[in-house]
């Protein structure tokens, strides 16, 4: 009897060390789908910030290159500088890429009433509020008597703080306003079609023609740095600054890229990025 007590109480005990046993997978099971499905979200925020990281690194690699093409001074083909787009092929992918010379934009610093008076006239305001917002602009960024926080602008996008500017206007004028060319004249050879209009005794269709010659690879607007749009061989671009547009895919990502460079002279650093802006589409 003693010893059918013994066998009891030892299945006993083997069942109870047996449901611990499976209790403890069950919870180690339940754990573990628990952790799965944890780091299912984790994997795709790794795998979204990878994809992410390849668009900044394409991105840089379009900049630091385009940036190289304009200061070979050899190069008989470097790129268009006046705003008309071309298509190339970096790092296996294609390029949608514009680059244009700053030279030819409205500086809002040091561009004159007259000049800014005929640019808004451009964009569509009549002759009466486009004098008066070119009053605005210059009383914004003058210190005048009794001003506390009229300023030069840093940025294109800080006209809108100016009365007048709406979000419309902006977009219309923004490709062919600048902060970075710190000159009053505004370069026609690689003017936008607004711009160009800035320029006393250019007209719309004047404008357009000149654009469209560029379009035709004529020679009909040409200046000792630029032919038909681009850099001639040789020319030096130290101090110079280029707005660069570009859009690509990658593994069906699509990305906008702006960015502002100066062209230094300094063989140690011969760029630097002024403004940069990089926008999934």
């Amino acid at each position: 009897m003693a010893l059918m007590r013994d066998a009891a109480r030892r299945d006993g005990e083997s069942g109870f060390v047996l449901l611990v046993v499976i209790l403890g997978l069950a919870i180690l099971a339940v754990l573990a789908l628990g952790l799965v499905l944890a780091t299912k979200p984790g994997v795709r925020a790794a795998h979204a910030a990878l994809e992410a990281s390849k668009m900044h690194a394409l991105a840089d690699a379009v900049i630091t290159l385009t940036a190289v093409s304009l200061l070979d001074t050899a190069q008989p083909t470097r790129p268009r500088v006046d705003g008309i787009g071309q298509v190339t092929s970096i790092l296996g992918h294609k390029i949608w890429i514009k680059v244009t010379s700053e030279f030819g934009k409205v500086d809002l610093n040091v561009a004159d009433s007259a000049t800014l008076t005929r640019f808004f006239e451009a964009a569509g305001l009549g002759p009466a509020p486009a004098s008066e917002e070119a009053r605005r602009i210059i009383v914004w960024r003058t210190a005048g008597k009794g001003a506390i926080i009229h300023r030069f602008f840093r940025s294109i996008a800080e006209i809108t703080w100016v009365k007048g500017i709406t979000r419309t206007l902006y977009r219309r004028i923004a490709s062919s306003i600048t902060v970075y060319s710190a000159r009053g004249r505004v370069d026609r050879t690689t003017a936008p079609l607004l711009a160009l209009q800035s320029i006393a005794g250019i007209d719309r269709l004047t404008a357009e023609s000149i654009v469209r010659d560029r379009l035709n690879g004529q020679a009909g607007v040409t200046a000792g740095e630029i032919v038909r749009g681009r850099l001639v061989p040789g020319t030096n671009i130290t101090g110079w600054a280029f707005s660069i547009d570009a859009r690509f895919s990658v593994d069906g990502q699509h990305e906008h890229t702006e960015a502002v460079i100066r062209i230094t002279g300094d063989p140690a650093r011969p760029y630097f990025v002024l403004w940069r802006d990089d926008t999934p589409e």
